[in-house]
C-alpha cells in the first residue's frame, strides 16, 4: 500500500511537471498563429516561470498579484494566495492574444484616442520580474467601428488590431477561490449551534430526518420545516471578502460546530461587524487513525482505512490554510449559521374540543396479554 501511495505521488508530481513544461513552451516557443491572413502573436517569447508579479487594472478595478512560494497571493487582501487555474488563465488569455501583422498606427500621439495610453485604457496586464522590471504587459483599447480591438504591448508604441479580446478578471477577489466548504447535506451528521442566549443541537440521520435537542420551553415543540437551512447552512458556503485576523475588537459571539459522518467537525466562529458577517474557520479530524496497512488486507477494509487517512488529511489542510483569516459571509447565510432556538419552535396546538377521546383499551391489552 505504501508502494502504491508513492506511486500515486509521483504520478501526479510528473504529471504537474508536463504541465509547467507545456505552459512554458507555450509561452516561449510559440509556433506561428495559424490564420486565413497576415496574423500573429502580440506578445512573444514570455516566459511564465519567470513572471514575479502581475498587475492587472480596468473597469475600476485595481489587482496585484505577486509571486510567492510555488504560486501567487493578492496582494490587496492581505497577501491571500491566489487561485492557481486563475492565474493561468490570466496569462494564457495575454499570451493568446492575436493581431494583424501590420501596425495600425505607430505613433504614441493616437493612444489617447485609441484608449491604449497608460491612463486611459480598457484593461491593463502587466508582467514583472520579482525585482520589479517589467517584462511585457497587455493594454487593451476599445473596440473598432468594423470589428476588433485596438491593443498593444506595454513596451512598444505599435498599435494593432485584434479580432477578438479575451476576457480578462480585473478584481482582487475574482482571483481567489470563494467556495469555504462544499459538501453534500446527508454528510452532516450533528449541528452545534450557540449564541449569547442559546444553544441546541440538531441531529440528522442518513436520511436527513432531523431531531432537535435542546431545553424547549412548555407550550413549545421542534418546528422541523426550518432545520434543514442550518444542517445545510455549510453545503455550499462561499464568502465574499477575506481579511486577516486581528485585534480589531470584534466579538464574535455564535459558534457553529459541523460534525460530518467522515467524523470532521467544522468549527465556525461568526461576528458581526457594522452590518457584515465575518467567520473564522477551522477543522478537525475526531475519528480512529490507522496505524497499519498491510497488501493482503481485504479490499473493503483496505477503502475504509483510506477513507479515514484522507479525512485525516483534509482536515488538517483545511485547518492550515484558513488559520489566521476572517471570511465574509452574506447575510442570508449568517442567519442561517446564527439561527435561534425561538426560530426552530412552534406552539403545541391544543386538541380540538369536538374531537372524540379515544376509548382506553383494557388493561389486559396495554400488557398484551
Amino acid at each position: 500500500m505504501n508502494n502504491n501511495k508513492t506511486l500515486i505521488v509521483l504520478g501526479i508530481a510528473a504529471a504537474i511537471m508536463v504541465i509547467l513544461a507545456i505552459a512554458v513552451d507555450r509561452g516561449v516557443n510559440r509556433p506561428p498563429a495559424a490564420s486565413q491572413g497576415a496574423t500573429t502573436y502580440l506578445i512573444q517569447g514570455l516566459d511564465p516561470s519567470a513572471i514575479g508579479r502581475i498587475d492587472v487594472s480596468g473597469q475600476g478595478n485595481k489587482t496585484t498579484l505577486r509571486k510567492e512560494g510555488k504560486g501567487f497571493v493578492v496582494v490587496e487582501k492581505d497577501d491571500y494566495p491566489a487561485k492557481t487555474s486563475v492565474i493561468n488563465e490570466l496569462i494564457t488569455a495575454a499570451v493568446d492574444v492575436q493581431v494583424e501583422s501590420k501596425p495600425y498606427s505607430s505613433d504614441p500621439q493616437n493612444h489617447a484616442d485609441l484608449e491604449v495610453a497608460a491612463d486611459k485604457a480598457g484593461t491593463i496586464v502587466k508582467f514583472a520580474r520579482a525585482d520589479g522590471n517589467e517584462i511585457t504587459g497587455l493594454i487593451v483599447g476599445k473596440s473598432r467601428d468594423r470589428g476588433g480591438n485596438f491593443v498593444r504591448t506595454t513596451d512598444s508604441n505599435d498599435v494593432y488590431i485584434t479580432p477578438s479580446v479575451p476576457w480578462i478578471r480585473t478584481a482582487p477577489m475574482d482571483y481567489i477561490e470563494q467556495q469555504l466548504i462544499q459538501t453534500q447535506r446527508n454528510d452532516v451528521e450533528k449541528v452545534s449551534i450557540s449564541g449569547p442566549d442559546f444553544k441546541y443541537v440538531l441531529a440528522q440521520d442518513a436520511n436527513q430526518n432531523i431531531k432537535l435537542i435542546a431545553d424547549i420551553p412548555a407550550g413549545k415543540e421542534f418546528d422541523s420545516s426550518s432545520a434543514s437551512s442550518v444542517t445545510g447552512a455549510i453545503s455550499s458556503l462561499r464568502f465574499e471578502d477575506v481579511k486577516k485576523a486581528g485585534d480589531n475588537g470584534m466579538k464574535f459571539d455564535y459558534s457553529c460546530e459541523y460534525k460530518m459522518r467522515n467524523n470532521i467537525i467544522y468549527t465556525l466562529n461568526i461576528g458581526k461587524d457594522n452590518d457584515n458577517y465575518w467567520a473564522s474557520a477551522t477543522a478537525k479530524y475526531i475519528g480512529e487513525v490507522p496505524t497499519t496497512i498491510t497488501q493482503d488486507e481485504p479490499q473493503e477494509q483496505l477503502k475504509e482505512k483510506e477513507a479515514k487517512l484522507l479525512a485525516r488529511d483534509n482536515a488538517g489542510k483545511f485547518a492550515a490554510e484558513h488559520k489566521g483569516w476572517l471570511f465574509k459571509i452574506s447575510q442570508w447565510q449568517a442567519e442561517n449559521l446564527t439561527k435561534k432556538l425561538d426560530s426552530l419552535l412552534k406552539d403545541i396546538t391544543p386538541p380540538d374540543a369536538n374531537t372524540p377521546a379515544e376509548a382506553n383499551e383494557p388493561d389486559n391489552e396495554k400488557e398484551g396479554v
